[in-house]
């Protein structure tokens, strides 16, 4: 009766001979983009629109390193892979099969470091030792232990090819997955609320050294607003944060707080969204005057950056808002003139 383990593997599908090593590399990329997929707050409200965002080409180096330590291997004859994991001892193929052996044991361990770094990114300890509204808490506590134990457990299966420990490691690694699926299934938005706790906390921490605690932010920010709305500060293509905050008789770093911890805008943001909601409204309302004017008139100081942020905030052109309002203003147009015309036969 045939055993799991490397015995099982070289006997019969010695090509698939720690294959897998590779892909242990990639397991802590996928896994953070995965959960700050989860846990990201979608600008659009859809609770059911999933975000999952590229870990980035450096996140993917060492699986390309592991790649081409692998492909070697992969590329020799029957033969020569057998002769590599039954080595004759003091050749190049024992170094190799090392080589091989520690690719999977130092895999193993980046899996367990990328764990532990995407957990401290998302802060999810912070909430271990507190109460919360997340709902069923004990789960953080216990997942994190688990998947360590199963870590633990990866090293010495790797060393020790019995089909006790095999079979121990494959049934640890399908109830953690298993586990993950039914908590999020028995707590829908589970992963969601805890991003919400997580943030609330977060800012919770902020505000106790903030530079705002002096002052009367909700006042604050009705002056800042009169002053974009009424005032129209936006236009001026010079205006800075230094400059605004003057205005306010407050400081930089205070402005700077009040737009990114309590408004949830930087001011890069802040100040291009009013400059294209009144693009918007002069395309309308002045048909006839270029758009080159009417970006200068708002505070753009180059074309480019007008466009390409006036399709990024609307998701139109320019020409497409003018061209749509003046497909809605024609049959308005041509049912006046249709009135007109009734008015002076009647007249008549």
């Amino acid at each position: 009766m045939p055993t799991l383990g490397r015995e099982l593997v070289l006997r019969h599908v010695p090509y698939l001979y720690a294959i897998h090593a590779p892909f242990y590399y990639l397991v802590g990329p996928l896994l953070s983009s995965y959960l700050l997929g989860l846990l990201k707050e979608q600008e659009s409200g859809d609770p059911e629109k999933f975000d999952l965002s590229f870990p980035g080409m450096a996140a993917l180096i060492p699986f390309f390193l592991a790649l081409v330590v692998y492909f070697p291997f992969f590329l020799m004859s029957e033969e020569e892979k057998m002769a590599v994991l039954h080595p004759v001892q003091g050749g190049w193929q024992e170094a190799y099969d090392q080589i091989l052996r520690w690719l999977v044991y130092i895999g193993l361990s980046h899996v367990a470091y990328s764990m532990v770094r995407t957990l401290l990114r998302i802060n999810v300890f912070a909430l271990l030792h507190a109460d919360s509204p997340v709902p069923a808490l004990w789960h953080l506590r216990a997942l994190p232990i688990w998947f360590a134990l199963i870590n633990a457990l990866a090293i010495p299966i790797q060393f020790l090819d019995t089909e006790p420990l095999k079979r121990l490691g494959v049934a640890a690694v399908a109830v953690g997955v298993l586990w993950l699926y039914l908590l999020d299934f028995r707590y829908p938005g589970f992963f969601r609320r805890l991003d919400r706790a997580i943030r609330l906390r977060q800012n919770l921490e902020k505000y106790r050294r903030s530079t705002l605690q002096s002052l009367d932010v909700e006042q604050l920010k009705d002056r800042l607003h009169r002053m974009m709305e009424e005032d129209q500060v936006y236009v001026d293509e010079d205006l800075s944060l230094d400059r605004l905050a003057d205005l306010l008789e407050i400081s930089s770093g205070q402005l700077s707080e009040l737009l990114n911890n309590v408004m949830g805008v930087d001011f890069r943001s802040y100040l291009t969204g009013f400059r294209v909601r009144a693009a918007h409204q002069m395309l309308l309302d002045e048909p006839d005057r270029k758009v080159d004017s009417i970006a200068q008139a708002v505070g753009f100081n180059s074309r480019a950056s007008f466009f390409r942020n006036f399709r990024h905030i609307t998701g139109k052109t320019a020409a497409q808002v003018r061209a749509e309002a003046k497909g809605s203003m024609e049959p308005a147009t041509q049912q006046r003139r249709a009135s007109e015309a009734r008015s002076l036969e009647e007249r008549k």
